[in-house]
């Protein structure tokens, strides 16, 4: 005999409609309602890309609450906290709360008591960028406790960013590891076929916000290194953000306008045929769906060493291990690139790493979560004292 759970009520909330953690949110979102729970989207509109429109313009109607928001910590959040409660309802006690990224994590800490439970999936911690200072790295880590601590339970999306978590004492008992998960065969179906081309150029391609995380200069560095030796070689960057004016001088200081394609924010999947290869060049990261969508159709790739590199492809793989050296990145990219058969290796390494993550084992991973955290609702709430605090 089958025995059918009962359905959860179930509020995702996140500030940023852009990049892999709105991805994440999209399909969870859709997994959620699909198995008959009732769920809801708490989003801001202030930061969206295209593709999250595309799909919020499929929302059946009452499932989503507009609450605009800044990204950094502002005097406003008090006030849109405020309007959350009036646009919640009372009826939220036996629902859950599931903040993702750091802002959500804040503004959900108000409304903790309203709800059975809260859950914070951080999809990295800031203070897991390797390049701060000692003692910026020091600040973040105390804020990225406090942002966690009140939850019921924390949400690592890779190895690292579970170890962080412990470092700087959350609780062991509310951190769960749960990686980000694709949909392999939807995925292949969208980026289709490679696309036969007469240039016989290599197209090199970037993906990622153009903002300090991502690190788009590198890449463009490491492109621009690279083409002085292999003139067969052409640059896609998709993405869009504060750093893109920066990108554009430096591409036409060195005579590169030719030789690079913007592409702005456009769907990856779908111009992921445009593209032989891919660099990854993140500062920091958890897990990124751009690495997992590439490793999807086995592109092959370049990487530098963070959190998510390492968890695809493991903390023995042949990663770049500086992020900001752009020579090393180009030495990469060469070598890649000056043999077929390693052109070929790289694309199997990357499949062969995409399958171990399934998206229905993602759902059903952080599903049982939230029936977990709603059994037990303990008070985290109250500031970790300055002691402790000064240990971290």
């Amino acid at each position: 005999m089958t025995v059918t759970r009962p359905s959860l009520g179930i509020d995702l909330m996140i500030e940023s409609t852009g990049g892999g953690s709105v991805r994440h949110v999209m399909d969870l979102f859709d997994a959620l309602l699909a198995r008959g729970h009732d769920v809801r989207l708490i989003a801001s509109l202030a930061r969206s890309e295209p593709q999250f429109l595309d799909w919020l313009a499929r929302v059946p109607p009452g499932r989503f609450i507009r609450i605009d928001m800044r990204r950094e910590p502002h005097p406003s959040d008090l006030r849109v906290a405020m309007r959350l409660r009036s646009l919640l309802g009372p009826n939220t006690r036996d629902r859950i709360l599931h903040a993702h990224s750091s802002k959500a994590g804040l503004i959900a800490q108000t409304l903790r008591r309203r709800y059975r439970a809260t859950l914070f999936t951080p999809h990295a911690f800031r203070g897991m960028d390797r390049s701060l200072s000692r003692t910026k790295g020091r600040v973040m880590r105390c804020v990225d406790h406090w942002l966690g601590r009140p939850h019921d339970r924390i949400i690592a999306v890779s190895p690292e960013e579970l170890d962080y978590a412990r470092d700087i004492g959350l609780a062991k008992d509310r951190l769960r590891y749960v990686p980000n998960g694709i949909d392999l065969d939807a995925i292949a179906g969208t980026a289709g076929q490679p696309r036969p081309r007469g240039d016989g150029r290599l197209r090199v391609g970037f993906v990622g916000r153009l903002v300090h995380q991502k690190n788009p200069m590198a890449f463009i560095e490491a492109f621009a290194l690279a083409r002085l030796q292999r003139d067969d070689i052409q640059a896609v960057v998709i993405g869009a953000g504060p750093l893109e004016a920066d990108l554009k001088s430096y591409i036409a200081a060195h005579g590169l306008e030719d030789s690079v394609s913007l592409l702005g924010q456009v769907n990856f999947v779908e111009h992921m045929r445009d593209m032989d290869l891919q660099v990854h060049t993140s500062r920091y990261e958890s897990l990124p769906y751009v690495l997992l969508e590439a490793c999807a159709v086995g592109m092959p790739i370049v990487a530098v060493r963070n959190a998510g590199t390492e968890t695809v492809f493991g903390r023995d793989a042949d990663l770049v291990e500086d992020c900001t050296d752009a020579k090393a990145i180009a030495t990469s990219l060469l070598h890649l690139m000056s043999s077929k058969d390693r052109m070929c290796a790289s694309g199997q390494r990357s499949r062969s790493a995409g399958s171990r993550f399934s998206i229905g084992t993602m759902v059903d991973e952080i599903e049982t979560l939230y029936r977990e955290a709603g059994l037990g609702h303990g008070d985290h709430g109250l500031p970790m004292p300055l002691r402790d605090l000064a240990r971290i």
